[in-house]
């Protein structure tokens, strides 16, 4: 029987953990500032599920409670199959209202106590070859909500570095990102929640009942962030690239001169399949005005890509090329054309002028089965056609009517938004959602900036907006407001076909008098 230990287990979150972990037969480990509560926990969980339930008084805001956590799941001989990081609180006030001592407590329980614990777990699951790690973060991990949602971010990165590092090793590790969570959270920072309307996305921790796949996903992933129905959900893949072309950002150089006209440019590495995002200034350009065009042949294509390897390796901090992209001739694997992208035509000058570029082009053309060709260009227009799409989807938000809003979708389009517990389906849908939006406010939309790879466009938007209408039993103040946040977009022959949005929703209600300080 497997064994899981739970820091902050007698109440909110850890509490769900805990009746879920025994619901299915494991030994737990409960830890909390509370004897008294955890004894009565361990004694309610043992009569119901016939589980043992070890009681371990400790206060992760101090050293000594660290130390005792960290040495139980060191124990060889009673080792801890699965840790939640759990144990966490909030400050009232915001930024410089809160005492130092108070935040440096916060950061002691949800950054170096997480650490800590994970390290001290992670050594001993690794002995073993196997065992799971679930960080509770939060969704204020990606929005700017101060201290704590610093400190949430922070679980998240960790995690998902901590994860790489432990590939393989039969470690997993897992970020679970809530939204809001009717627990004793709030109440014990002092926080009011009766002036939060219903439809703002609260849950109560109820929602571990129907999210019982969380265990078994830690279980297959190597890192993930889940989040419940009031949050964004992120995770971390990895996609393959189309046949026949391989993109990479920043991994080549070039030479604004033809051949015979002195040092040419320097190789690129030829990485198959993989895809990296392309960055573009709002209009959809970026910072590139200059290219090159590398026309060469080669039959020794390993030996090719292992120069450029080392290449790539040699001018680390020095190449300037921003973008490179090789392609090979469908009726010749012969033949190959590189297009090396850079901010400006002095760019690739200073480029071709590295030394490390002139010795390694001598073997590059040694590998070549005739002397490679250089086609310098000016760029006149750089236009990504689905960035172009997106912007002017947002620029007509706002504006347009909700009858045409299916003339930016397409008819299985599906929109996933973290103020709605499941996603909406169909042009109807959305056309309804954003009846809704635009019932209840006057707003446009501000770019910022926006990346695009492959059929995807992300967006980082600010919306202005004044409140005229009724917004989630909230009526119009007549309140200026604005909101920033981001939109994941999928494209399908033109058209939108799947949008994903993150946004600050708990600060759009506090400039809306919603929410106290």
């Amino acid at each position: 029987m497997t064994t899981a230990l739970i820091t902050g287990s007698t109440a909110g979150i850890g509490a769900a953990f805990a009746r879920r972990l025994a619901a299915d037969g494991h030994n737990l480990v409960l830890v909390a500032r509370d004897t008294k509560r955890l004894r009565e926990q361990a004694t309610e969980l043992h009569d119901r599920h016939g589980i043992e339930a070890e009681v371990l008084t400790a206060d992760l805001a101090e050293d000594t409670g660290i130390e005792t956590v960290a040495a139980r799941l060191g124990d060889r001989r009673n080792p801890v199959d699965l840790l939640i990081n759990n144990a966490g609180f909030g400050n009232k006030g915001r930024y410089l209202d809160v005492s130092m001592a108070d935040e440096l407590k916060m950061l002691k329980v949800h950054c170096e106590a997480v650490l800590r614990l994970t390290s001290a777990a992670s050594e001993a699951m690794r002995e073993r070859g196997r065992g799971g790690v679930v960080n509770v973060a939060s969704v204020a991990a990606f929005v700017p909500r101060g201290t704590y949602g610093a400190s949430k971010a922070w679980v998240v990165q960790f995690t998902q570095g901590a994860a790489r590092d432990l590939a393989g090793s039969g470690v997993r590790l897992m970020a679970l990102c809530p939204g809001f969570v009717r627990t004793e959270f709030h109440e014990r920072a002092g926080m009011g929640t009766d002036n939060i309307p219903g439809g703002c996305g609260w849950t109560r921790t109820s929602w571990w009942r129907r999210r019982s796949t969380i265990w078994r996903r830690a279980r297959r992933c190597r890192f993930r962030t889940l989040a419940t129905r009031s949050c964004w959900a992120r995770r971390s893949w990895c996609r393959g690239g189309a046949r026949g072309i391989s993109s990479r950002t920043g991994g080549s150089t070039g030479r604004s001169r033809r051949l015979g006209q002195g040092r040419a440019p320097g190789p690129s590495r030829w990485e198959n399949g993989g895809v990296q995002p392309y960055p573009a200034r709002p209009g959809g350009h970026d910072a590139m005005t200059f290219v090159q065009l590398i026309d060469c042949r080669t039959s020794r294509f390993d030996d090719m890509n292992r120069l450029m390897d080392r290449w790539v390796e040699q001018t680390k901090g020095k190449r300037t090329a921003t973008h490179d992209v090789i392609g090979k001739d469908r009726s010749d694997a012969s033949h190959f054309i590189e297009i090396v992208e850079f901010p400006s035509y002095d760019e690739a000058m200073r480029n071709s002028d590295l030394p490390e570029t002139g010795r390694i082009f001598q073997e590059m053309v040694a590998l070549c089965d005739e002397p490679p060709t250089f086609t310098d260009l000016d760029v006149v227009r750089d236009e990504q056609l689905n960035v172009l799409a997106a912007r002017t989807f947002f620029e007509a938000m706002g504006r347009m009517a909700p009858e045409r809003i299916g003339e930016h979708l397409t008819d299985d389009y599906v929109d996933h938004d973290p103020s709605y517990p499941r996603p909406v389906q169909g042009v109807d849908g959305m056309r309804e959602v954003y009846a809704g939006w635009r019932g209840a406010f006057d707003f446009t939309f501000r770019i910022d900036d926006q990346m695009a790879q492959g059929d995807q466009v992300c967006t980082r938007w600010t919306l202005v907006a004044k409140h005229k209408g009724d917004f989630l039993g909230i009526p119009p103040t007549g309140q200026d407001v604005s909101m920033q946040g981001m939109t994941w977009q999928r494209f399908r022959d033109g058209r939108i076909c799947e949008n994903r949005w993150l946004y600050d929703r708990a600060g759009l209600l506090e400039q809306l008098g919603v929410l106290g300080e």
